[in-house]
């Protein structure tokens, strides 16, 4: 009796075991899972988008920073094309882009400049639409120039508003860096002075300019008479303009100057210094 009752505690004390051994491993099973899932969820990145376009934005591309010097020192960062007919009866499409530069250099001026011409890049787009009579929209763009790995020279053209057929106006911002000089942004006079210019040699040389730009006018005489007049009417001053590094040894000067009766607009007059 006593050996057949040792048998059957022998047997429970195996179920119990093999209770308990199955018990735990879910257990261990089921909380590796939820520790699992709990990281996973956690580690999900949700990407941020653009509240324009709904485009993802790069969190990384936040400086101007030079990170491959196969790269341009600027370069088409982004661009936004519109090609909409808006005349049927003439079946006539009108074309349109804006494009955004991006400095490629690591400068604190740099940056901030890059930060300005998102910010100019995103209104810009933004203010594309579709008029009754045609097309309300913003047009922007860029040219730069990268002066012996000494310079950038980079001008943004932007045209606010323009409805086809009527008038528009063009809008210019000249920005130039000195690479030599860890990427600082240069000042209009920090640039003629590295010109080796004073404001009233510029000045002069804009004359200069603005004389041979008036002997090569076909009708310059018939419209204002004489050369005074058609200086009287332009906006030469050293305060009136702006200068972009073109060359070692050359700037190119925007200003208004006359085209006749139609009065002053924006020009760009190239000065060998």
């Amino acid at each position: 009796m006593k050996k057949f009752l040792k048998i059957i505690g022998v047997i429970l004390g195996l179920i119990i075991v093999i209770y308990l051994s199955v018990v735990i491993g879910k257990n261990v099973v089921a909380s590796k899972i939820k520790s699992n899932t709990a990281n996973t969820s956690t580690n999900v990145a949700i990407p941020k988008t653009n509240e324009i376009d709904n485009s993802v934005i790069d969190e990384e591309d936040k400086s101007a920073k030079k990170v491959d010097d196969a790269k341009d020192y600027v370069y088409e960062k982004e661009v936004k094309e519109i090609n909409e007919t808006y005349d049927k009866e003439n079946n006539y499409t009108f074309e349109d882009k804006i494009r955004l530069p991006y400095i490629n250099i690591n400068s604190e001026d740099a940056e901030r400049t890059n930060s300005k011409l998102q910010e100019k890049y995103n209104s810009a787009k933004n203010s594309m639409r579709k008029e009754e009579y045609g097309f309300n929209f913003t047009r922007m763009d860029y040219e730069e120039h990268i002066v012996s790995d000494k310079y950038i020279g980079l001008s943004v053209c932007e045209m606010p508003v323009h409805v086809p057929g009527g008038d528009f106006l063009e809008e210019y911002t000249l920005y130039n860096f000195d690479l030599q000089d860890g990427g600082k942004k240069l000042t209009k006079r920090e640039v003629i002075e590295k010109f080796n210019l004073t404001p009233n040699e510029l000045e002069e040389k804009v004359k200069e300019a603005l004389k041979k730009n008036y002997d090569e006018y076909d009708y310059a005489v018939e419209e204002f008479g004489t050369f005074d007049v058609y200086m009287s009417n332009s906006k030469y001053y050293f305060e009136n303009l702006q200068v972009l590094i073109t060359g070692e040894k050359t700037l190119d000067v925007y200003l208004e100057f006359p085209v006749g009766p139609e009065g002053v607009r924006m020009g760009v007059l190239s000065i060998d210094t």
